[in-house]
């Protein structure tokens, strides 16, 4: 009964932060659903139903042995840590793209996307909150800026986030990156308040992507649409 009660507590926990059974990586449904379950093939291991499972896997020891393998290697290779890339060495140039799009808020916040291309176009594409007239901007960005937005990101450790990786405050803009580099693509949003922590994960990530709006906003710009007038901060 303890045993049941302790695997009903922890399976609930984890259960109900995937906060869906449609979870993208079913594994982990399946792991909590398994670890209740070998604790009550223990609980039943002398009944007559446990005895005969019991014969079988003994006479089955080279097949469980080899199961258990290729189990452990399955596992390895979907929880393994994510290996952090490199983006600062496309090969090619042309293939990269980085975007940066900040959502609503509940005050005047400025809605807008900046993409800067490897071939040194940027565009931006945004309005404030109360006003009804879209503005579009385009300039150059030199190489070696956009090779500092690269270095950023794989400073800030942007290839092994997931895309959900932090939660959500409803009342706050939303900050996002999608990068394509050499045909790999990956995108992280999140909300942009910052819990004035100074460290994790999502500090790095809300301080890479401030500096990355910096450098994207000081583009040359050439021509513009709408509100040219203003300043994009």
């Amino acid at each position: 009964m303890l045993a049941i009660v302790h695997w009903m507590f922890w399976v609930f926990c984890p259960w109900s932060e995937t906060r869906s059974l449609l979870f993208s990586l079913y594994t982990r449904n399946l792991f909590l659903v398994l670890l209740p379950v070998s604790t009550l093939l223990w609980i039943w291991r002398e009944t007559g139903w446990g005895e005969t499972l019991n014969r079988l896997l003994y006479f089955r020891q080279t097949f469980l042995y080899g199961f258990s393998i290729v189990v452990v290697v399955i596992g390895v290779f979907l929880w393994h840590p994510a290996l952090n890339a490199d983006l600062t060495h496309p090969q090619d140039w042309k293939s990269v793209e980085v975007e940066v799009p900040r959502g609503p808020c509940y005050g005047s916040c400025r809605v807008y996307t900046i993409t800067a291309h490897g071939d040194g176009r940027v565009e931006y594409a945004g309005w404030r909150r109360h006003s009804r007239i879209e503005t579009f901007r385009s300039g150059t960005l030199e190489r070696e800026k956009i090779t500092r937005v690269l270095q950023i990101l794989t400073q800030a450790r942007f290839s092994t986030l997931d895309g959900r990786a932090f939660g959500w405050a409803f009342d706050t803009p939303s900050v996002g990156v999608r990068t394509s580099v050499d045909g790999r693509a990956k995108e992280v949003v999140c909300d942009a308040w910052n819990e004035k922590s100074r460290v994790g994960r999502k500090v790095e990530f809300l301080e890479a992507t401030e500096e990355i709006d910096s450098i994207l906003k000081s583009a040359s710009w050439t021509s513009c649409q709408g509100e040219c007038g203003e300043d994009l901060e």
